[in-house]
């Protein structure tokens, strides 16, 4: 008697055509995890933003370590980046005298040196 050999088979997404291409049902699953991965980096973006926004500024030297629950480290820092370059914070960095934390508490002072440099980003500003 002979025996019997099944060949096991199993789909999966990382199977690719046989020129080695993606099928076109791999790059349409590819194309919704990125959309997804984008949506939600934008949601979490608009809330850091929104944080940022209604805190009192200057900010905390330090502040961009402790990001806030559900905002991920990338996008806490770019939303950072993005408040602090503002003409309107680099004002603020200028005219006040201390650095609040995301709570509103007092968290240091700001040095002239500070304001030195926030003063020579608003010229170069001005002048593009």
């Amino acid at each position: 008697m002979g025996t019997l050999t099944l060949k096991r088979t199993t789909t999966s997404i990382n199977k690719t055509s046989p020129e080695g291409e993606p099928t076109e049902r791999q790059r349409a699953i590819r194309r919704q995890i990125n959309e997804r991965k984008r949506q939600e980096a934008e949601r979490q973006f608009n809330t850091a933003v929104s944080l940022l926004h209604n805190t009192r500024w200057p900010l905390a030297i330090g502040v961009h370590k402790t990001p806030p629950p559900n905002v991920s480290k990338t996008v806490w820092r770019k939303a950072l980046t993005y408040i602090c370059r503002w003409a309107r914070y680099q004002e603020a960095l200028i005219r006040a005298e201390h650095r609040y934390d995301l709570e509103g508490a007092l968290a240091g002072t700001v040095t002239e040196a500070q304001k030195a440099v926030a003063r020579d980003h608003l010229r170069q500003d001005s002048s593009r």
